[in-house]
Formats: C-alpha cells, structure tokens, sequence
C-alpha cells in the first residue's frame, strides 16, 4: 500500500513539473500589441522601462524587426523589477505605442517627467494618480514570474524563451 501510495505521488509531482514546463505565454485581451492580430508568428516581450537592456533592444533592434518583419504580432507585457510607475503611465496613455517609445527613449521617468510625456494630459494625469493599471502590472509580472522570467527583456517567440538582448533575427528565422 505504501509503495502505490508513493508512486502515486510521484506521478502527481511529475505532473505538475511538466505542466509548468510547458506553460506558454499568451497575450492577455487587455495587452498592447503591434502588427496583424491573427499573425502566424507571435512575440511578447516581459520588458522593464527602467531597465538599460529593454531600453537598448528597442532602441537598436525594435523598429528594425518592426520592418523587416511586418507580418508579427509583437505582444507587450510588463515586468518592472523595481518601480512600476513608467509601466502604470504606459497603460495610462491614450496612445500607448508612441507613449512606449517615449519611455524607451527616456531615462528621467520621474512622475513630473512622466506627465510631462503626456504633454500634460488631465486624464493622463488622473488616471496615473489614481493608479488605475496597478493590478494590470502585477499581473503581468506574476504572470512573468510563472513563465521563468528572471531578466529583461525576455521574449517569447511562439511560446518559446529567449532571455537577453539577443539578435531575434535567427529565432524569428527559424519560426518563418
């Protein structure tokens, strides 16, 4: 008896192991996303505002990929590894790719700078005030956490991790 109870158990822990194994991202319905809908190919990327190496991939690597592949769907999800006022602002702002790129390209994401972004948008403001988007945050990166993200930028190519600034050329080569 003991000995089917213990392998029951292991087989239960087996389960488990490989169900979180295998878990893949998938974008939520309320997550910005760029590109055609139901594309074939789809990337998210766990980034960080206040993160240089996110910073550094959209500044050197995003739009480039943008156009060169245009038949992606490049899923965006937060994952702040210490402040999560820039992410709350991004979910804030009535546009939030050009609002993303204004936080990429900026280092000062103070609150006053923020608002600033905004040009000083009242609903922006109110919005951001209110934190409105904290749960939205803290979901994606539970969400994140769940995955196996430790770092950012980390990226999901149709399910598949990759971890780092790295050239996503060839991964996404590999996928087309």
């Amino acid at each position: 008896m003991n000995k089917l109870r213990l392998t029951l158990i292991i087989i239960v822990i087996l389960v488990i192991i490989v169900h979180f194994s295998f878990k893949q991202p998938t974008p939520e319905s309320d997550d910005p996303f760029i590109g055609p809908e139901n594309a074939e190919l789809t990337i998210v990327e766990f980034g960080d505002y206040f993160c240089p190496a996110t910073k550094q991939f959209y500044t050197l690597r995003f739009k480039e990929l943008r156009e060169s592949y245009p038949q992606v769907k490049w899923v965006y999800r937060d994952f702040p590894i210490g402040l999560d006022i820039a992410a709350q602002a991004s979910n804030c702002a009535p546009d939030f790719w050009e609002f993303h790129e204004k936080l990429m390209t900026n280092f000062n994401l103070s609150r006053e700078r923020l608002i600033e972004l905004s040009d000083n948008n009242q609903d922006f403001i109110e919005c951001l005030d209110s934190e409105k988007f904290k749960d939205e945050v803290k979901k994606d990166f539970k969400d994140g956490i769940s995955l196996g993200v430790e770092a950012t930028p980390t990226f999901f190519i149709n399910g598949e991790k990759i971890r780092g600034n790295v050239d996503l050329t060839k991964e996404i080569d590999k996928f087309l």
